[in-house]
């Protein structure tokens, strides 16, 4: 696998320096160009496949337009220019391969002026109000780039800003082979898997995250789902999960994507909380005149998993509005841990690794106290046979211990179904006032098979199966119901909307006012069985006889836990057995914005230009639910409900210092940004949060840009309001045995926001006589201090051996001393205790305090690097991209007094390199992309030792056939197949404590899989 590994970083690094050496003359040679006479929107669609460039237009700005036909051998640029000839369009170039189409400006005009991102001044000069029968709804007045708002900027037109801003066009999400949002942004060496997923939340790696809805995420820069702030068309969303500080990227139907735009900066100056790695911004769709279908169906070559997805967008416009609606339905099925061999079992020694199995068995174990680790270990096995009758003391195997596979029967990925909605209409009004509406809706239901329940079982005399081996009067019994109840089984149902209204309004020469009411909620449910009642199996063990249960053991049978599989009648699992708990959470979002934003005065350099705004932002979260795991009746689980408020001013400026008008040798363009954004909290205070960044061109396709900015992430609700609960878990001790502790979990209601600085530089090489080669490089440093963090609970299995956890660890010992035996009492008796009444104080070896706290801080640094280069090859044009993000540091402090570790590079979090590299061919009626996805080894470190984790290389194939217009009925169709992890190359092994053998954070069980895609236009 090493060697193997080792071969796909040759390799990547082999076509990122190909991408950098093309020659310029490959760039400008003349291609095979043949676009046939129609509506310029399929003409722009056909002739990007042909040439390979990224045209961004909206569709609105070529509703009802029509172009020449278009056929010889041109370079791209004269091709883009004779298509849009006499259509009344323009372009501007934005990046090596990209253009944005421009209403007015020039007939057919092209600005090759080579800017990486769109200018950051608007037009000079007044900006005339075209007439509603000159512009179609959606399209830019004067210029399509005047308009567009580009993420990381309220100021239109403000593309070339000072944060890198990294885009997906609908192009590229085709070509990525991935059916959904989430499953794109996998792609990006920037985003990190290790939170807010369903395979970390189902393989128990996500550290962070309380994924009950198991929801998809982002994750940049591995600072987590909670600081990556994720919108749609610009706006929030309902908080996902059982805290509500995500948002779930599977209710948003890919169908429905124009396009997502990734800030890798923080930017809470623009957008307040959570921006703090980032901002994920998903550009939904708003203009289509006809229907798109598309049907897709993939398969897991190993396991079985397969999927299906149906998706159908139409639309239509008219002279003063349009409106478009999407619909998406996706089924996949299971991925069961037994399909891969190393989530197969938790006994690795095949692989070569450790035997993870736990003594929580069946047949159980007899334990015993150990005064070295202070804890109770196995002292006796139980011996195997069905009945587990009739046992003699000289029966139990002293000093042997039975294991048991906790992953058998469990899931890795749930079965789900999602439905899933998107509206949105438009309608001009006259006097510059256009009116538009939104709304989404979506509906995801889930169920997976857990590991299965265990417990401690104490047992004396009163049971009839009881025998001690020791000639104590009761025996403590460590047992799994896996054989008797099977695997938990987890089941629950999300359901989701959001509505917005709004108009836009211009006013003046070039100002635009945009103001708009939105409210999303989420709601989710989830509940899981196949739990054992604790207070039914105490009964059933030869307790008192409670009356309200009609269960009588000495009539109905009594629980034998000494049998192996049969050994209790199914009455008897029955009456324990009914075991559940269920949860209800529901998350709302209410947002009321005003902004506009033009020009304040013409400067030599351009336009000075302002953005305002202000916005009131209400939040709500509700939690509720039942347990029936410890009572005669379904007993509610505490209440949780909180609110707040949050009033915002923000303000933007882009300076721009030098430009066309006065330019000077060495400085073409210079160009200040500056923002700040204040926010006050009705439950906490105020926050104000700046950002000032500068960009500097030297000469034309060359440009260097700095940005520095803090940022915050207010706490949760559930972070400050949560009620304490206390659990029982194992831990690892340093003696290499396991201790029974109790933890503590729960809110904390005096939690500060957690702040972070950001500082960014970066340089954009593009010029023009490279013809489309652009390289570029971002150096990148958070600073995220004061974070809201569980550290003995995200670093759970260090807890009782990491000495920087030791403020939150109290060893107690119950049996020498009183003090610490009436707290382990006191906590036993707690109504929000969550331990099975029937366990003892004295097995306690320690008290692990999880709760929220201002405690931890990260400093991450690093370098992302991109390139992208193309030439001409055939009868197509072939393209080659790379993109790379190698982090030189992720320092993180558990505690304030704790010594920095660092994390890079090491199980659990990033790894040092991630990169992508792409080559791809396209034609006019084909096209293929291989790419090459790299992640550099890893460390697994415990307190004791440290292993090896292999680099993981894996290969993604895509192919498509496109038909045009000279195939009659088939015009518009499109049939493509794409193999991910073409190679099936299995993730590194890891021998990690819990017995998963990978990194679930940074690889994927999913092995190969296949993917059928069949799209037609209408």
């Amino acid at each position: 696998m090493n060697a193997f590994s080792t071969r796909g970083l040759v390799a990547s690094a082999m076509a990122l320096a190909i991408t950098v050496s093309a020659p310029a003359s490959a760039q400008n040679a003349a291609i095979p160009v043949e676009v046939p006479a129609g509506s310029v929107e399929a003409a722009l669609v056909q002739l990007g496949r042909q040439t390979g460039l990224q045209i961004l237009f909206a569709s609105g700005a070529v509703e009802g337009r029509r172009n020449a036909p278009v056929r010889g051998r041109f370079s791209r640029e004269d091709a883009l220019r004779r298509v849009l000839r006499g259509t009344g369009l323009s372009a501007r170039q934005t990046g090596p391969n990209s253009y944005v189409v421009l209403v007015g400006g020039g007939a057919g005009q092209v600005d090759a002026g080579v800017r990486v991102q769109p200018r950051t001044e608007a037009p000079s000069g007044p900006r005339r109000r075209p007439s509603q029968r000159e512009v179609a709804p959606g399209e830019a007045s004067d210029s399509a780039a005047a308009d567009i708002v580009v993420t990381g900027s309220n100021i239109r037109g403000e593309g070339a800003g000072t944060s890198p801003v990294i885009t997906i066009d609908r192009a590229a999400i085709d070509r990525s082979g991935r059916g959904t949002i989430a499953g794109v942004l996998s792609t990006l060496p920037q985003n990190f898997g290790g939170t807010g997923n369903e395979e970390t939340s189902l393989t128990g790696t996500d550290r962070t995250i309380d994924n009950t809805g198991l929801a998809s995420s982002a994750n940049l820069r591995g600072l987590g789902s909670d600081a990556t702030l994720t919108l749609v068309n610009g706006r929030r969303t309902a908080g996902s999960g059982g805290k509500g500080d995500f948002s779930d990227l599977s209710t948003i139907p890919i169908a429905a994507v124009d396009r997502i735009e990734v800030l890798t900066d923080g930017a809470s100056a623009l957008y307040g909380s959570d921006a703090v790695a980032g901002v994920v911004n998903i550009i939904l769709r708003k203009t289509y005149r006809g229907a798109e279908t598309r049907l897709r169906a993939g398969t897991t070559t190993s396991g079985g998993m397969q999927e299906y997805q149906f998706g159908q967008v139409a639309g239509t416009v008219w002279s003063t509005g349009r409106v478009l609606g999407a619909y998406e339905f996706e089924r996949r099925e299971r991925l069961p841990s037994a399909a891969r061999a190393y989530t197969r079992t938790t006994d690795l020694r095949a692989l070569g690794g450790s035997d993870w199995r736990s003594y929580f068995a069946h047949p159980g174990n007899v334990l015993g106290y150990d005064p070295v680790s202070n804890g109770y270990v196995p002292t006796y096995a139980i011996p195997a046979g069905p009945s587990g009758a009739a046992l003699a003391p000289e029966d139990f195997l002293p000093g042997s211990a039975n294991l048991q596979n906790q992953r058998e029967g469990s899931d890795l990925l749930p079965d789900q179904k999602r439905h899933a909605l998107y509206v949105t209409a438009e309608q001009q009004l006259g006097h510059g006032i256009t009116a538009y509406v939104e709304g989404r809706a979506a509906r995801r239901r889930f169920s997976y098979s857990g590991s299965s329940d265990i417990g401690f079982i104490s047992i004396d005399a009163g049971n009839p199966y009881f025998v001690s081996p020791d000639g104590s009067p009761y025996s403590l019994i460590a047992y799994s119901f896996a054989h008797e109840l099977g695997a938990t089984r987890t089941g629950g149902v999300v359901k989701s909307y959001s509505l917005t209204a709004g108009a836009t309004a211009d006013i003046g020469a070039d100002w635009h006012l945009d103001g708009y009411y939105s409210r999303a909620e989420e709601r989710s449910t989830n509940r899981t069985s196949g739990l054992a009642n604790q207070l039914h199996l105490a009964e059933a063990l030869g307790g008192a006889d409670d009356p309200d249960t009609g269960y009588a053991a000495e009539r109905d049978g009594y629980f034998n836990p000494y049998g192996d599989g049969i050994a209790n009648s199914a009455g008897v699992l029955s009456f324990i057995g009914g075991g559940y708990s269920g949860e209800a959470v529901r998350s709302r979002i209410s947002t009321l914005n005003l902004q506009g934003d033009g020009s304040l005065a013409a400067l030599p350099g351009g336009s000075l230009r302002l953005a305002v705004g202000a916005q009131r932002r209400e939040e709500g979260l509700r939690r509720s639910g039942t347990n029936f795991y410890s009572s005669n009746v379904p007993a509610p689980l505490p209440r949780i409900a909180g609110n707040r408020r949050i009033d915002a001013l923000f303000a933007e400026l882009a300076v721009p210092l030098i430009g066309d008008g006065n330019a000077i040798a060495g400085v073409s363009r210079l160009g200040l940004s500056l923002a700040v954004r204040h926010e006050r909290y009705s439950d906490f205070g105020t926050t104000t949060n700046p950002k000032v960044g500068v960009r500097y061109e030297p000469a034309g396709g060359i440009a260097f840009r700095a940005s520095y900015g803090r940022s915050f992430r207010a706490p949760s609700l559930r972070e400050t309001g949560d009620p304490i609960r206390i659990g029982a878990t194992q831990l690892p001790t340093t003696a290499g045995t396991n201790a029974l502790v109790l933890f503590l979990s729960g809110g904390n209601p005096d939690l500060d926001p957690e702040r972070a600085v950001s500082k960014t530089i970066g340089v954009t090489i593009a010029p023009s006589r490279l013809g489309g080669v652009g390289i570029e490089a971002n150096l990148f440093s958070t600073r995220f201090a004061q974070r809201i963090s569980q550290p003995a609970y995200q670093n759970i299995l260090q807890a009782l051996t990491d000495a920087s956890l030791a403020p939150f660890v109290q060893v107690v010992s119950p049996l020498s001393s009183a003090s610490d035996r009436a707290l382990i009492e006191g906590l036993l008796a707690d109504p929000n205790s969550l331990v099975p009444s029937n366990l003892p104080a004295a097995v306690f070896g320690a008290v692990v305090d999880g709760r929220y706290v201002n405690a931890s801080s990260v400093n991450v640094r690093g370098l992302d690097v991109g390139a992208r280069s193309g030439f001409s090859l055939g009868a197509g044009r072939a393209e080659l991209s790379a993109n790379a993000s190698y982090l030189l540091g992720f320092d993180d402090k558990t505690t304030t007094e704790a010594q920095a570790v660092q994390r890079a590079g090491t199980y659990g979090y990033p790894p040092r390199l991630r990169l992508r590299s792409t080559v791809g061919w396209a034609g006019k009626t084909w096209n293929a992309s291989l790419a090459a996805n790299y992640v550099s080894r890893s460390r697994y470190r415990t307190s004791s030792s440290s292993q090896r984790i292999g680099s993981w290389t894996t290969l993604d194939l895509q192919f498509a056939r496109m038909f045009g217009p000279e195939t009659g009925t088939l015009n518009g169709l499109s049939i493509g197949l794409a193999f991910t992890n073409l190679l099936a190359t299995d993730p590194p092994f890891v021998n990690a404590a819990n017995g998963v053998g990978y990194d679930a954070t940074n690889g994927s069980a999913l092995g190969r899989q296949a993917a059928l895609q069949i799209v037609k236009r209408w």
